[in-house]
């Protein structure tokens, strides 16, 4: 969850940044009234959207429960372990957050409706009008126009029931509303403060672009200057009139911007939005450290691929999902490939027969296999008991065979080590490509040293036939104080 937020802010702070270099000050005041709410909607939703264009390359693989080893009980090393204790208090963090912004926004809610009902109101054709005695207000709300008697009674009067009526009639209000439920969910970000003040000034300049079609700059805008009105601060409104936001409107009715200069910008987001899309797509794809062991190589095309000798080739190894095939040469160099998932069988695509017999398949994920590998003692069981099984018959092997004291003498203050596995139940049951990654090189060897043991289970199966399955699997070492 975390995660999701935090790249939910970085995506509002590039679209804000774009905004702010590039589109602030145009004046297709619509168009960035979209620009706004739909980057704004985008942030939260693109974390969630999958391309296949984009991700069909990430590695999927089974993850099985990490092993702890060490004098301590199972119980008790999980003790060691401070990220659930800290997951539950930022959650509660959150939760209040939450508690607290819904709370804020009901009262305001509340203080509009107390003056709905407090004061008397006039019904006109599209809207109602709400003449208060509360400060020198005049403000919209949804259909409701908010207005101080003594206003009413003045030569402004008119000039702000036409203003407010362009917000009712452009439905401003549900903009300001959108933008404060999300600020109740995600209380947190700035940016969202940050947008919804950026779109109330563009709703200012969309009504004041309406009303100078028919009103001359010098007489509305000294109409408006005429008096400062104290409007409360309430979030979701649109005031007739704010001091701050004033002069900027003023000079962006001054301004014009070229059809051509829209168009180049209208382009330029588009390939920004390209480009953010891609970078979040690709931040979301899994990635294994020890993947980097086998993946290194030379990305080719297809043709080179059909040009290498295949007297030269010394092991083809074709993965499914991501599609590549991975050529490791007898001079030692390695070649990786990226099929279309029309050309799986790359057999036609290999010049010699001597390079065919050298292609296996192997990588298969585990939502691919009808049926998951079987370690032994575990047959008959169902699907998520085999599984269960399987993680527990590991652990007890890895547990009995792995030396502990290789750990104890090393030259460390860590009080957890981490070993991260990597290996292949081949379509024999054998245990095969095995990786290990630490940073202490004899926990690395002693890892492969007991995964090398471990015996030969049932394969995994698809459509009937046996198939190589691969498996992460996370050892931690918990050393005890030295005394």
């Amino acid at each position: 969850m975390w995660t999701y937020f935090l790249q939910v802010i970085m995506l509002q702070a590039g679209f804000w940044l774009f905004y702010r270099i590039f589109l602030k000050r145009e004046t297709f005041f619509r168009w960035n009234r979209f620009y706004l709410l739909f980057t704004s909607v985008l942030s939260v939703i693109l974390p969630f959207i999958k391309i296949p264009v984009v991700s069909q390359y990430a590695m999927e693989t089974i993850h099985l429960s990490p092993v702890w080893i060490g004098e301590s009980s199972w119980e008790e090393n999980l003790k060691l372990i401070p990220e659930s204790g800290s997951t539950d208090l930022l959650f509660s963090i959150y939760i209040a957050g939450v508690v607290l912004s819904t709370i804020l926004f009901f009262n305001k809610l509340r203080q509009i409706i107390q003056k709905i009902r407090r004061y008397p109101h006039m019904d006109y054709p599209g809207y109602r009008l709400v003449l208060t005695d509360e400060n020198s207000e005049a403000y919209s709300f949804f259909h409701y126009i908010f207005m101080h008697k003594n206003l009413y009674r003045s030569p402004l009067k008119d000039t702000i029931i036409e203003h407010e009526r362009i917000h009712i009639r452009e439905k401003h209000g549900f903009d300001l509303l959108f933008f404060e439920l999300m600020k109740i969910i995600f209380w947190f970000d700035p940016f969202w403060k940050l947008f919804q003040n950026e779109i109330k000034l563009i709703h200012e300049h969309i009504v004041d672009t309406a009303l100078l079609q028919y009103k001359k700059p010098a007489e509305y805008f000294s109409s408006v200057m005429e008096e400062t009105f104290q409007v409360s601060g309430i979030q979701f409104i649109n005031p007739f009139f704010n001091k701050n936001q004033l002069k900027q409107r003023i000079m962006m009715q001054q301004r014009q911007t070229p059809l051509r200069r829209a168009k180049f910008k209208l382009f330029l987001f588009a390939a920004f939005l390209a480009m953010v899309t891609f970078s979040i797509q690709s931040c979301n794809k899994e990635n294994f450290s020890l993947n980097k062991q086998n993946n290194d190589g030379i990305e080719i095309t297809k043709k080179e691929l059909q040009n290498i000798p295949a007297e030269n080739i010394e092991s083809i190894t074709v993965t499914i999902n991501p599609n590549k095939v991975f050529i490791l040469t007898k001079d030692g160099k390695k070649y990786i490939y990226y099929p279309e998932n029309d050309e799986m069988d790359l057999r036609s695509e290999i010049k010699g027969s001597l390079a065919k017999e050298k292609i296996k398949l192997e990588n298969v994920p585990f939502r691919e296999v009808d049926k998951a590998p079987v370690f032994p003692g575990c047959e008959g069981l169902g699907t998520q008991e085999t599984k269960t099984c399987f993680s527990a018959k590991i652990a007890e092997f890895i547990r009995k065979h792995f030396n502990k004291e290789i750990a104890k003498n090393l030259n460390t203050n860590d009080k957890i080590l981490v070993i991260n596995t990597q290996f292949i139940i081949d379509e024999n049951g054998n245990v095969t490509n095995i990786l290990a990654r630490s940073r202490h090189k004899p926990l690395e060897e002693e890892t492969k040293r007991v995964l090398r043991m471990l015996p030969r289970m049932e394969p995994g199966q698809k459509d009937g036939k046996p198939v190589p399955v691969r498996y992460n699997l996370p050892i931690k070492f918990h050393i005890e104080s030295k005394k």
